[in-house]
């Protein structure tokens, strides 16, 4: 590698920054300098488009902290996210603020709810949240516009009201979609945080808000909903929904390939100034300033720049040669799942990770690379446990997995088959481990190679399940 070799001054800088890239979503007190945007984000902002679905870390709540931003800032959205309708935006659920009833009390309102009684709460939130954004100055029908001014936060105070009146509440919306010249786009986060101790409650709010606004889809052209919503969930309400169809045709998946998950990295890298220095100097990646988003490298790399930018970072290989396997290739496959999806959160923790191990123990790589392929293979098993704590809230068959606890693979169907029926959990398979095996399968935490039973490193990491020829640790 040219150049002059790094003093261990110099390397901590650039571990002290990689180490602080933002990882979460909700942490990100910059996201127009952190978020990428790209044709995923085009298609999911089209106003067609109902649902955004994906899995946790995939992205959905960067999106809404996206939209959040060019708000308050006065950004017109097509500025930043080519193609994007513009128009209002209004909150139609979110966990943080005061201006939605709390998620516990959500959860507790639910729990004993019918369906008609959801779709009811969620239309009356609706019709006040439209109206505390001065979206309208329209008075509230009545009986429902005293109690819900009155207790807001409280869906079991007014929602009996607001099925009282619930031609009132259309009209309400009719008479706003024809006074609406431009539109206006409501946004949903957060709804996995309704119910988490509970998948039923959880599943019932969902498919309570998608039912009503897939009939408002078709009701409207210039009131539009937008809900962000964990894969799991979407999924769900699927089986739940006579047009099942038709809502599968108004949502869109963010899912990320390896090209996009490199450049999502080198845009966080490139927010801080050491790290933006050490991204044109030494990986010669090509960074242009972009109005209202700063540092932007190219929307995704191809296999070229993937491999020059994993050489620069760790190195070409993960050991002494190529039987140890490229490290551009080597960050990306131990991150996927049995269906070669990869979060962006996992590649963000696994990274960030390996930097915080090196500035804890002292930096191993040398020259002008920031990280040593130990101190990535070593940051694996934090990145497997938070994605195992992930996927685990979202379905909890996979914590049956214990029963793998220091085995070695390959297994057999009935050795994986036996170790979870050994593990008897409240997660729907409790007399039916052949189901809860197929369960995994699907969800992709397993895999069939053949007849011989694999377990994705992403998981087998945070499972403490062994692998013949497995990396040592570091000291």
């Amino acid at each position: 590698m040219s150049g002059k070799a790094y003093t261990s001054e110099e390397r901590s800088v650039l571990l002290n920054g990689l180490a602080s890239i933002p990882v979460d979503a909700d942490a990100d007190d910059s996201v127009l300098q952190t978020f990428l945007p790209g044709p995923q984000h085009q298609r999911a902002l089209d106003h067609r488009v109902l649902v955004v679905r994906g899995e946790r870390g995939a992205g959905k709540t960067a999106l809404f902290h996206l939209l959040h931003a060019v708000a308050r800032k006065g950004i017109r959205l097509s500025e930043v996210v080519s193609g994007a309708p513009d128009g209002q935006r209004v909150d139609g659920f979110v966990e943080q603020g005061t201006d939605h009833p709390p998620a516990d009390v959500v959860e507790q309102f639910a729990a004993e709810a019918e369906q008609e009684e959801l779709r009811a709460f969620w239309l009356g939130h609706l019709v006040g949240r439209l109206r505390a954004d001065g979206i309208t100055a329209a008075a509230f029908p009545e009986p429902f516009g005293p109690m819900y001014q009155a207790v807001p936060t409280s869906p079991a105070a007014w929602v009996p009201q607001a099925r009282a009146c619930l031609p009132a509440l259309y009209a309400w919306m009719d008479a706003l979609e024809r006074q609406r010249d431009a539109p206006c786009f409501v946004v949903y986060d957060h709804l996995d945080r309704i119910g988490v101790t509970d998948r039923n409650v959880r599943e019932k709010v969902s498919v309570g808000l998608l039912g009503l606004w897939l009939s408002l889809s078709q009701r409207y052209e210039r009131i539009r909903g937008k809900v962000l919503l964990r894969e799991d969930l979407f999924q769900a309400a699927l089986t739940s929904f006579a047009d099942a169809t038709k809502l599968e045709a108004r949502s869109v998946r963010l899912d990320w390939n390896a090209g996009r998950l490199f450049a999502l990295l080198v845009r966080r890298m490139a927010s801080n100034d050491p790290l933006r220095a050490w991204l044109k100097d030494v990986a010669q990646i090509e960074l242009s300033k972009k109005k209202h988003l700063g540092w932007m490298p190219q929307p995704e790399f191809d296999d070229r720049g993937q491999r020059a930018f994993g050489k620069a970072l760790v190195g070409p290989y993960m050991g002494a040669g190529p039987t140890k396997g490229f490290s551009h290739t080597w960050l990306i496959n131990h991150l996927q799942d049995a269906h070669q999806h990869v979060t962006p959160r996992s590649l963000l923790v696994l990274v960030s990770g390996a930097a915080t191990l090196a500035l804890d123990r002292g930096p191993r790589a040398g020259y002008r690379r920031l990280l040593a392929p130990p101190e990535l293979q070593q940051s694996l098993e934090k990145a497997s446990l938070r994605r195992v704590a992930e996927i685990s809230e979202d379905y909890p068959v996979v914590r049956r997995l214990e029963g793998l606890r220091g085995k070695t693979l390959f297994f057999s169907r009935g050795e994986v088959v036996r170790a979870l029926r050994a593990q008897p959990l409240d997660d729907g398979f409790d007399s039916d481990p052949e189901r809860a095996f197929d369960e995994l399968i699907r969800i992709g935490v397993l895999a069939d190679r053949r007849g011989r039973i694999d377990v994705p490193d992403v998981y087998r990491s945070g499972f403490g399940i062994l692998r013949k020829g497995g990396t040592r640790r570091v000291g």
